[in-house]
């Protein structure tokens, strides 16, 4: 292929010099044998040099884009790009001001808005870099009842969607939910994870919520048939799954138990003497305890296995164990 020329075809910028041909002489073009007049020879050339200088930075009127493309009429991609030679870049879009540097409107029959095919060697299908001053890498706004981004991952284990925080403090991925919609939605495929998120080195969280306005949740998983809806693999001395309550009177964690005898929270301990659930208070200035049971309206659980622990309204703690239930009765302090 054809290097790209230094040099613009600049040609009649006098605009003096230049006389656009009539319809019916663009209809038929130059008459053979026939000399054409210089100024619309020149009106040629110019119109020619305008669009090479549009198409190499091109730049769009008021809200209109600087470059749109229409894909194919059989799933053909509207706008593609190759990265040449070693981790170049296929297509590279840079906001102005809070605006977006990428932006993707999907077809109305499910069409992605965005998307990219991740290179032989671990290539990420699409890479975004948030702004220095706390910009976002992707933003995504779903359509009806579509994803903002949607990431199917590849078939040997591939991420749908990954995202880096940039320079200081950034979020890697970021979503921002509407109404009850939720900010991001992670479905994994069969024994897979629907959202992994792995604690940077020193300290980092690898999955991070924070509430909105209201009741709402800062992180929520939905977990389907057996499955778990939050995993928090912890790394070293690093929680699997941290939460933090708000500051009135808002709960860090909070399982809700599913149908059918699902569990609301899970904890498994670890192979080489890790607890599956740590419970710790304040040890400055205590002002709650560590780990709360709410009594029960009933007096016993309708269903019962070792090791249920229950807090009757009476003032009884009863544990299930082998079988029996053994009665702690206690008196007030």
């Amino acid at each position: 292929m054809a290097e790209q020329p230094t040099d613009l075809p600049r040609w009649a910028t006098d605009s003096g010099r230049v006389l656009e041909p009539s319809s019916g002489e663009k209809d038929v073009g130059w008459e053979l044998n026939k000399k054409p007049p210089a100024r619309k020879m020149n009106w040629l050339f110019e119109l020619l040099y305008n669009w090479t200088q549009y198409l190499q930075t091109p730049v769009g009127t008021g809200a209109g884009a600087g470059v749109e493309a229409t894909g194919g009429s059989t799933n053909g991609p509207g706008l593609s790009g190759i990265g040449g030679g070693t981790n170049g870049p296929g297509v590279i879009g840079q906001g102005q001001g809070i605006s977006h540097g990428f932006v993707g409107d999907g077809g109305g029959n499910g069409g992605a808005g965005v998307r990219g095919t991740g290179g032989a060697l671990g290539g990420p299908g699409g890479s975004f870099q948030g702004g220095t001053s706390n910009g976002v890498g992707v933003v995504g706004a779903g359509n009806l009842a579509a994803a903002g981004v949607s990431g199917t991952g590849g078939s040997t284990d591939g991420t749908g969607v990954s995202g880096t925080g940039g320079g200081t403090n950034g979020d890697g991925m970021k979503g921002d939910g509407a109404g009850t919609g939720d900010g991001v939605i992670g479905q994994g495929g069969a024994t897979g994870e629907g959202v992994v998120g792995t604690g940077g080195a020193t300290s980092g969280t690898g999955v991070s919520g924070v509430a909105g306005g209201g009741n709402s949740n800062g992180v929520s998983g939905l977990a389907s048939g057996t499955g778990t809806g939050v995993v928090g693999d912890g790394n070293t001395t690093g929680s699997g799954v941290q939460g933090e309550g708000g500051s009135t009177s808002g709960t860090g964690v909070v399982g809700i138990a599913g149908s059918a005898g699902a569990t609301g929270v899970a904890g498994t301990g670890a192979t080489n003497g890790g607890r599956g659930v740590t419970a710790a208070g304040d040890t400055s200035s205590p002002a709650f305890a560590a780990f709360r049971i709410v009594p029960q309206s009933d007096t016993n659980p309708t269903t019962l296995a070792d090791g249920d622990i229950w807090v009757t309204p009476g003032g009884e703690i009863k544990i299930r164990i082998n079988g029996a239930t053994m009665v702690f009765d206690l008196t007030a302090d």
